[in-house]
């Protein structure tokens, strides 16, 4: 659980989508519903990836 953590924050900052206080933040499942079709998709693709090139090393 926690390196998935460490990937949805690290996605988030490299998609420059830090909230105003700049604490660390989640993509949620809400939060990828706002986004539309094709880029929901991408965003858990590229989530996905990251995780497993985490877990992999």
């Amino acid at each position: 659980m926690k390196n998935k953590l460490l990937t949805y924050g690290d996605w988030v900052k490299k998609a420059g989508r830090e909230n105003e206080l700049g604490t660390k933040a989640l993509i949620t499942d809400k939060m990828l519903m706002r986004v539309k079709g094709w880029e929901k998709i991408l965003a858990k693709i590229m989530a996905g990836s990251i995780a497993k090139s985490l877990v992999e090393g």
